[in-house]
């Protein structure tokens, strides 16, 4: 899955918005289509157990951790195949983004996202009002599947 499969146009130009975690230690910056776009919902376990909403930034490369400097001073953790990184604030434990890769068959896709309801706000100052119009999709990360679908997965959760 790349960051253009969760979009309806690559060639759109979407807002930049701030997010951040509880306490504010981590802040990043990202373009993100919440008109457009679509809000992931996966079955995995963890994202089950920590009830993520993913958002991933388009283009990928849009996303900027801005605070602390480097990812070096996140709390990174990684189970299973360790393919995934879920970087969380060192202070309040706030989760803030995952980013690794999708095993899809002999290819490892990459993929990055934040979680949604981490999002502040857009830099010009608008509100998230766009957020609403967002469509769930989901997958089913807990067999590997990582395609999209309207429904949940056995397992998951709306």
């Amino acid at each position: 899955m790349s960051s253009t499969a969760i979009v309806s146009d690559p060639a759109d130009i979407s807002p930049t918005h701030m997010g951040s975690c509880h306490c504010g230690h981590v802040t990043y910056t990202g373009r993100f289509d919440l008109a457009n776009g679509h809000i992931i919902k996966c079955n995995c376990s963890i994202c089950n157990k920590k009830g993520y909403f993913l958002l991933s930034p388009k283009p990928e490369d849009s996303f900027k951790l801005l605070t602390p400097p480097r990812v070096s001073e996140l709390l990174d953790y990684q189970f299973g195949k360790k393919l995934v990184h879920h970087y969380s604030c060192p202070k309040c434990a706030v989760s803030v983004f995952i980013k690794g890769f999708f095993e899809m068959g002999e290819d490892r896709v990459p993929f990055q996202a934040v979680m949604a309801n981490t999002l502040d706000g857009r830099v010009d100052g608008e509100g998230l009002e766009d957020l609403r119009k967002g469509q769930f999709k989901y997958i089913d990360g807990r067999n590997d599947r990582i395609e999209f679908a309207d429904e949940p997965f056995e397992g998951g959760v709306w």
